[in-house]
């Protein structure tokens, strides 16, 4: 029984140990209820959550400072003012903008989506959301498969309102092998 306890404790350390935290500032520029909010960033955690990331909401209204010990990511909710000629397009991560460290996702797009899957709001939403961010934290606009997927169908719609929609272990990888890169350009004494 005692080995038992150790063994658990370990493996406890361990996954906690491995566990990294980002920064997501949001901007809900689409005007989001609270509510459909909360839910949204709520699924996003838990998708994150299957990764070892946890993530750690900012509300923007109007700004936010970036705070430079975390790395910092900024995603931004557009209203039906933002036109993405893509159709099929429900939001993207602008790589090679600024730092690299941005991108939107089109609400409206995300409520077509959610409508024609019979998908909860929050849930698709979140589920972009997270999409969009492991572009970022993965730096990458490559597409795999789960929540990395270039486009999700009704079985994956079926998947997220199960809560079963993940991230690859390949692209927890990937974002795994990018935080640590930049955590240790982050501890490096200035020139």
């Amino acid at each position: 029984m005692r080995q038992s306890v150790i063994v658990l404790s370990l493996l406890f350390a361990a996954s906690a140990a491995a566990q990294v935290q980002v920064v997501v500032q949001i901007y809900n520029n689409a005007n989001l209820s609270h509510p459909i909010l909360a839910k949204a960033t709520a699924s996003a955690d838990r998708a994150f959550a299957g990764a070892s990331i946890t993530l750690r909401w900012q509300s923007c209204e109007p700004r936010c400072e970036e705070d430079s010990d975390i790395p910092t990511f900024v995603m931004g909710l557009a209203g039906p003012q933002l036109a993405i000629p893509a159709r099929a397009v429900l939001g993207f991560a602008m790589l090679a903008a600024g730092n690299g460290n941005r991108a939107v996702v089109s609400v409206p797009r995300i409520e077509d989506f959610a409508e024609s899957t019979a998908t909860p709001l929050p849930v698709a939403l979140g589920h972009a959301i997270a999409h969009e961010l492991g572009h970022l934290i993965a730096r990458s606009n490559g597409h795999t498969v789960g929540i990395m997927a270039a486009r999700w169908d009704n079985f994956g719609a079926a998947r997220m309102r199960q809560g079963t929609l993940r991230f690859s272990q390949s692209d927890i990888g990937k974002m795994h092998k990018r935080l640590k890169a930049s955590a240790s350009l982050a501890s490096q004494p200035a020139l």
